[in-house]
């Protein structure tokens, strides 16, 4: 009996967990316009507010995995140390696709304007719903 009803409870919640992911529609695109404000502001910690403030982030350049939040960060504050290494940040050509799984993968490319020089390259970014709210958990650009 009491196996039955601890099975009940844990359906009832994955699904409480289902739904509540199902019907929390992200809108991506507004989140990484706000990614690209932070930046082009110099603002690197309100660029990465919407990563997952975890030690399993995964970010993958071109020096292969690094792992976590706050490793992310330094990275980035390491290579951009100040608003004209920064320069201005545009994301173009977003496309965002819902896996099976209800995540989000988005792939777009980036372009960094700078006085000195133009960078640019592409990305694919894996969304999760967590904590209620949804967060990049892996990004892959070059």
């Amino acid at each position: 009996m009491k196996a039955a009803i601890l099975t009940i409870i844990a359906f009832i919640v994955f699904s409480c967990n289902s739904t509540e992911k199902q019907n929390a529609k992200p809108d991506l695109t507004s989140l990484m316009l706000e990614q690209q404000k932070a930046w082009n502001n110099g603002n690197l910690k309100g660029f990465m507010e919407h990563y997952w403030h975890s030690d399993s982030l995964v970010f993958i350049g071109k020096n292969g995995p690094k792992y976590g939040w706050k490793t992310t960060l330094t990275n980035y504050q390491q290579s951009y140390p100040n608003k004209a290494q920064m320069g201005m940040l545009s994301f173009k050509k977003l496309q965002h696709t819902q896996t099976s799984g209800g995540d989000y993968r988005t792939t777009g490319n980036w372009n960094l304007y700078r006085k000195t020089d133009t960078l640019s390259g592409y990305f694919l970014l894996v969304w999760e719903y967590k904590n209620n709210r949804w967060v990049i958990t892996a990004d892959h650009s070059s």
